[in-house]
């Protein structure tokens, strides 16, 4: 990872603190680049009384894309981090953002110097040959090629459900850069794969689902029930700050839900046990997909863009089910705060509403 330390100096006339202008200073430790996919992760340094308070901005192009308080510590030392999910590749820029003090003539201020951050999309460095869903053999199969870097090895990290069950560890490479290598597992499931390097850190994530997937807590035959093959769907305006809210009324048997593509969707659903479960493995050209046991009860949904700076129009499908609703109430269900209004109606609500209107205009006519 390339790093540089910088020297804000802000010039602060802080009343009641000093009395007379202040120099103060803030130093940050900051990458110059990350890799597409990685956190930004910042510590650093002041002599601003401690307690103080300002926000950080984080900008690409001129556009704020999102800002983190930071707090000066007893002894000075302050941080902060940024997801790296609001990241797409290109420059950004940190700065610190301006507080109505008085600033002196000569203050050399972070809004008008702001640290230069470049996001480099390096996943392109790892080619990941193994299949993206693997059958339970016992272990989990890790093959491809690290490009142009010859045998120096590559860094692995593996994990499930945020436990690291292997490394962080070289394996080899051979002079093709290619690496082969079989991590012994105990379930199946869904596997974080991280690669790294010793020059500049972090490369790509890979993720691995391994089946057989774990036990539903509902077992339902099923030939018991006659399943439903009619797919039936809504659809909704959804972003980072205003999710999609569904609700699923399932049949009992299979229950089969899928995102339209276009937009690289988080999902999140609780169950009809109450289970709460996140579903985050594809990208813009392949749909979310959730499959469970049902056995013909309410299953809630969360959708939202996987990306901070991305937005659009997400149609819920779903097979095997009486119906599939938007549900702004759904969000209590989440622990989620209730929006105003849901983002759009279902088709029976805006029937009813056009109905209305032209009852009025037959009677306005008349009269």
């Amino acid at each position: 990872m390339k790093k540089f330390t910088c020297l804000i100096l802000i010039c602060i006339a802080v009343a009641g603190l000093a009395g007379s202008v202040s120099a103060y200073i803030i130093s940050c430790d900051c990458p110059s680049e990350i890799a597409l996919g990685q956190s930004l992760d910042i510590k650093g340094g002041s002599n601003l009384p401690a307690g103080f308070s300002p926000n950080l901005e984080l900008y690409r192009d001129t556009q704020m894309i999102t800002e983190e308080q930071i707090t000066i510590q007893s002894d000075g030392s302050w941080s902060a981090s940024f997801d790296a999910d609001i990241f797409v590749a290109g420059q950004y820029k940190l700065q610190i953002q301006k507080k109505e003090y008085g600033y002196g003539s000569s203050s050399d201020i972070s809004d008008t110097r702001p640290i230069i951050i470049t996001v480099a999309d390096r996943s392109d460095e790892i080619v990941f040959s193994s299949p993206l869903v693997q059958d339970f053999t016992g272990n989990l199969d890790i093959e491809g090629r690290f490009r142009d870097r010859g045998d120096s090895g590559v860094n692995i990290q593996i994990s499930r459900s945020s436990e690291i069950i292997f490394g962080p560890e070289y394996i080899a490479t051979d002079s093709d850069g290619k690496f082969s290598k079989e991590i012994p597992i105990e379930d199946g499931g869904k596997y974080s794969i991280i690669f790294s390097d010793s020059d500049d850190g972090y490369v790509t994530e890979k993720r691995v689902t391994v089946g057989p997937a774990e036990k539903p807590t509902t077992q339902v035959p099923e030939d018991t029930y006659p399943l439903s093959s009619t797919e039936i769907s809504a659809i909704s305006e959804a972003s980072r700050d205003n999710p999609a809210y569904f609700t699923v009324d399932s049949r009992p048997g299979t229950l089969t839900i899928k995102t339209s593509e276009g937009i690289d969707w988080v999902v999140e659903y609780v169950d009809e046990d109450g289970n709460q479960e996140k579903v985050d493995e594809q990208g813009t050209l392949t749909p979310e997909t959730v499959t469970l046991k049902s056995s013909g009860g309410n299953v809630h949904l969360k959708i939202y863009p996987r990306m901070f700076t991305e937005s659009g129009t997400v149609t819920v499908f779903a097979k095997n089910a009486n119906s599939v609703n938007l549900d702004a109430y759904a969000a209590s269900v989440f622990g989620d705060a209730l929006p105003e209004t849901p983002a759009t109606g279902s088709p029976l609500q805006i029937a009813l509403v056009m109905l209305g209107l032209g009852i009025t205009a037959m009677i306005v006519r008349r009269q």
